[in-house]
């Protein structure tokens, strides 16, 4: 009798234990939706399957719970109970995904035909840059740089074809693409790659093609995109894919210049280590010091050469809060 108990409750219980996944699922999900944040991308819907997956875990063991204590008569009135609702619920899920996946085939197709249809501003005059020193700042009332360093450069990734330039990420719909505003257009010149069209107001913090050099200052980051000074003259802003570009900050990039010179040698002279109170080495005017390692704000330059008797390497200040204490200089 107990054997033919156990039997008479096989099929019943197989029921009502994918009735209770497919509820488990469905509930994990939707609480996992209510809980990880929009702006997580990627990783956010993996949190999301993850309760998923946790709701199947509890469901299905409360089932197999409930198939040892109930009697084979309960268990059936229960699966007719639910099963319908599961049922319903795959029916919803498997709607709700075919509707999904038109919605972002038209988007996709939309983006695809603007894209053909837009054409980027022609280059009206030959585009400007701000050498290959530190950038130009936006000036303030006083005459004097007031205008943050930001988080650091991009260099994009450069290829014949468009370059895009994109409205302001909407961060509670982090897989809508924004809109392009705007467009560079790189080509195949006789030696380099070369800028076929840019929009007028296109002014770089750094531009040497024929170094395949073009480097646009960086003030805020995302996940997937980057907002970038498209104007160093007036502050002018626009947004790139991260992916489209090789993002260098600041300390990174510091390091990797040619040389710097210090701004204010009184104020900020070399130091035998990165503190304030440090012995001084020398002023380093009219210096051009070459970075060898960053701690912070600090820079450790090669100091050799700047007089005898002293060691091979000192330190600098190169930043203080959000402003530059030293030029760069790219290629020499």
């Amino acid at each position: 009798m107990a054997g033919g108990t156990k039997g008479s409750k096989l099929w019943p219980g197989i029921g009502l234990i994918l009735s209770l996944a497919v509820v488990g699922l469905l509930a994990g999900t939707q609480l996992g939706r209510s809980v990880v944040p929009r702006t997580e991308g990627l990783v956010g819907a993996a949190e999301v399957l993850g309760y998923g997956v946790l709701g199947i875990v509890v469901f299905v063991l409360f089932g197999l719970l409930s198939i040892r204590l109930l009697p084979r008569r309960t268990l059936v009135r229960t699966l007719w109970l639910l099963g319908p609702v599961a049922l319903a619920l795959v029916v919803w899920s498997g709607v709700r995904i075919n509707a999904l996946r038109e919605e972002q085939r038209k988007r996709i197709e939309e983006e695809q035909e603007q894209r053909l249809r837009m054409k980027p501003t022609p280059l009206a005059e030959p585009v400007l840059f701000t050498s290959l020193r530190t950038p130009v700042s936006p000036v303030g009332s006083d005459g004097n740089a007031s205008g943050s360093i930001g988080m650091g450069m991009v260099a994009p990734r450069m290829q014949a074809g468009p370059w895009h330039f994109y409205s302001k990420p909407d961060a509670d719909a982090p897989l809508h693409r924004p809109a392009i505003v705007d467009s560079l257009v790189f080509a195949n010149g006789p030696h380099h790659l070369d800028i076929a069209s840019a929009p007028p107001w296109f002014v770089p913090a750094h531009m040497k093609l024929d170094y395949d050099l073009l480097l646009l200052r960086a003030i805020t980051l995302s996940a997937n995109w980057v907002e970038v000074v498209v104007n160093e003259a007036d502050g002018r802003t626009a947004w790139v894919e991260r992916a489209q570009g090789e993002l260098r900050l600041w300390p990174e990039f510091i390091l990797g210049v040619n040389t710097v010179e210090i701004l204010d040698p009184a104020a900020n002279p070399i130091r035998l280590k990165p503190l304030e109170h440090a012995a001084i080495l020398a002023d380093g005017a009219n210096a051009l010091l070459t970075p060898v390692a960053v701690q912070g704000d600090w820079l450790q330059v090669r100091t050799h050469e700047l007089a005898d008797r002293m060691p091979p390497t000192g330190w600098v200040r190169w930043r203080r809060g959000d402003q530059l204490l030293v030029h760069y200089n790219l290629l020499c």
